[in-house]
């Protein structure tokens, strides 16, 4: 008796320390499916990480545009305001210098002085509406100028951008087919 309990409990050694060995197999093998699906995880984080950028950097770019678009279209509405006020100042000068020229010419001093002095007077104030309206179009020149820079950059941007998109979201689908491959596969077995 003495030796069948001996030759079961051996028996039963082998079983458990199978059992053990075998847990520990199925462990090890959990623990590494565990990890390839926290990596497959990973790259899809990654990929969405970089899709979302990508996004930013077109939206960067879009709004450069927009916002390019919107002051150059405003600096072309006030080239054309400015050209109307020049017409305007323009016609009211020679109205205004026909008259006193005329007057300058009377046989009258009094009037003719008067009309010298407003003559003065009207090509002073003619000089200075003149220059104003020739800062304020270099000013709006610069702005013109920096707009369409802010435009061509956002194009320049969505340009190059576009393409980096195209592959963030190529390497987002791999990744997102990678992982339900890997989960279908585990479910399989």
């Amino acid at each position: 008796m003495k030796y069948l309990y001996t030759r079961y409990s051996r028996q039963i050694v082998v079983l458990l320390f199978a059992c053990v060995l075998f847990s520990s197999q199925v462990h090890a093998q959990t623990d590494k499916n565990e990890v390839k699906l926290q990596n497959l995880k990973n790259k899809i984080t990654m990929a969405e990480a970089k899709v979302a950028a990508a996004e930013a950097k077109l939206a960067i770019a879009d709004s450069l545009i927009t916002n390019g678009d919107m002051r150059l279209t405003e600096a072309e509405e006030a080239f054309d305001r400015i050209a109307n006020e020049q017409k305007q100042l323009d016609k009211e000068y020679k109205t205004n210098s026909k008259t006193l020229n005329k007057e300058a010419k009377s046989k009258d001093t009094e009037i003719a002085k008067k009309a010298l002095a407003d003559l003065k007077a009207l090509d002073a104030g003619y000089k200075t509406d003149s220059k104003a309206q020739d800062t304020e179009i270099k000013l709006l020149t610069k702005q013109a100028t920096k707009a369409k820079s802010d435009i061509d950059k956002g194009m320049d941007i969505q340009k190059a951008t576009n393409a980096k998109l195209k592959e963030a979201q190529k390497a987002l689908e791999l990744a997102q087919e990678n992982y339900e491959a890997f989960v279908s596969s585990l479910e399989s077995e």
